[in-house]
């Protein structure tokens, strides 16, 4: 299944390679694909933790870059492939605050938890609209981010590091 959110615009051939890696390797679980803000810069090419905080991999780096398939810690859900299996039935969806952030890294931790792989591939992008679905920078989706932000750092033993 993919989850492709509507503010993504995907490029043709996007989904060919990352398929076709999944194919080969049965333990991925989930695959982000390049997420590209509108002027072309990369928006995400994966996710990293510099201590407690999540990192978007390449962010703001020309397009052409991070044309590369490897496994990361995380990934962005906005754009990505999943294994139905690593899904089913692992998933804590009523426990976030939605569409102001934290739950696609949260899920992603949780399907790496049950041992499946977590990957990007460079090989397929699509054009993101940041806040599109998520809505406003409002302050009160400021305070909806942080609750996620506190609930996720507890959930996987970063708290203390906050």
């Amino acid at each position: 299944c993919a989850t492709i959110m509507n503010s993504v615009t995907v490029e043709p051939a996007w989904e060919i390679t990352a398929l076709e890696v999944m194919r080969r390797d049965p333990l991925i679980g989930s695959m982000g694909l390049k997420c590209l803000f509108p002027n072309g810069l990369i928006e995400s090419a994966g996710i990293a933790f510099q201590g407690h905080i999540p990192v978007d991999l390449g962010r703001d780096e020309p397009g052409n870059r991070h044309n590369e398939i490897m496994e990361v810690p995380a990934i962005q859900w906005a754009f990505a492939i999943h294994r139905v299996k690593a899904l089913t039935g692992n998933l804590d969806d009523l426990l976030w605050n939605p569409h102001v952030g934290w739950d696609d890294i949260d899920d992603s931790l949780v399907v790496k938890s049950k041992g499946w792989k977590i990957f990007y591939c460079g090989q397929g992008a699509g054009i993101h609209q940041p806040r599109a679905s998520r809505g406003s920078n409002s302050e009160n989706a400021s305070r909806l981010n942080l609750e996620n932000a506190h609930r996720f750092w507890k959930r996987w033993g970063l708290w203390n590091k906050y």
